[in-house]
């Protein structure tokens, strides 16, 4: 499956724009992987919104610093609020290698917040280097060693499709509150499903559901979710380019026994979410294990 990318970056001026532009596209280009980019939203969308859910959508988050990327992320407006979140996310996994410094002027440390300075990262500050950083990146993104980069200087380009849609599963423990306050206690697992529209039309996407990878439920793969987190989404849901649509649905304890029961009699089994558009597109997401989740499951409060 395609790894999503991220990237993040301050708009200091047309040049710095236009790198980060060939940067995204080549990526995309040779490295195959789902890029997103402020710059190819629609007008109208919510950058906020854009900025939010690409970070927890991301495999990856590209983070393009430069000394004006830094005075921005210690002050305010969008780069301010992209770096709030990679620093809660290193609040809760110090160790995660999610965010990757790519430095394109000054030095690591005059171009990127404290957070990220100390992290292992790479120079693009000499652009006769471009080419092999950028292999190094592709590489280290696509956890495999690339021995050339001939396809760089080939006429021949890599034939990259570009889904028209990309769904994404991700989970958060629910804690449960009493005036406020959190108890310590897990209620539930949010399973976040979101849905992003790469084609260039705008697409209206029905509510997802989900589908084992094979027949479990009196012969059929299937289920629905009713439970969900309360949102102001109403489904068939319109996106525009570039546009992301998120529902959280909430998998409690009681059906700890109907899962257990389907683990038993098909060990291994996993699950994906799918959304469909009214025009019969169908998009899968990434596959979850059920064992996974029933790990998450047992620790929900009775």
């Amino acid at each position: 499956m395609q790894k999503t990318i991220f990237i993040s970056y301050s708009h200091d001026d047309d040049a710095h724009k236009q790198w980060v532009r060939k940067f995204a596209d080549d990526l995309e280009k040779y490295g195959n992987f789902i890029i997103l980019l402020d710059q190819d939203l629609s007008k109208g969308a919510s950058l906020t919104r854009f900025m939010e859910q690409g970070l927890t959508l991301a495999d990856r988050v590209l983070v393009i610093g430069t000394p004006n990327y830094k005075q921005r992320s210690l002050s305010s407006g969008g780069v301010s609020f992209e770096e709030s979140i990679i620093s809660s996310d290193y609040m809760l996994d110090i160790d995660t290698t999610k965010y990757y410094p790519i430095l394109r002027s000054g030095t690591f440390a005059d171009s990127f917040p404290p957070i990220l300075a100390s992290r292992n990262g790479d120079d693009f500050t000499d652009d006769k280097k471009y080419e092999t950083n950028l292999q190094r990146v592709i590489s280290e993104i696509n956890e495999e060693r690339i021995d050339k980069m001939d396809f760089l200087k080939s006429t021949k380009q890599k034939t990259c499709l570009r889904p028209k849609a990309v769904v994404s599963v991700n989970f958060n423990y629910m804690f449960e509150t009493m005036w406020g306050s959190p108890t310590g206690k897990v209620e539930g697992i949010g399973v976040s499903v979101s849905v992003i529209n790469y084609s260039h039309d705008p697409m209206f996407i029905l509510e997802p559901h989900f589908e084992f990878d094979k027949p479990v439920l009196d012969g059929k793969s299937a289920f629905v979710s009713q439970n969900h987190l309360p949102d102001n989404i109403c489904f068939p849901k319109r996106l525009e380019h570039g546009e992301i649509v998120t529902r959280t649905y909430v998998f409690g304890r009681k059906m700890l026994p109907l899962f257990e029961n389907i683990e038993a009699m098909n060990n291994g089994v996993s699950f994906s979410a799918y959304a469909m558009n009214t025009l019969g597109g169908i998009y899968q997401s990434n596959s979850v294990s059920l064992k996974h989740l029933l790990v998450d499951l047992r620790k929900c409060s009775l």
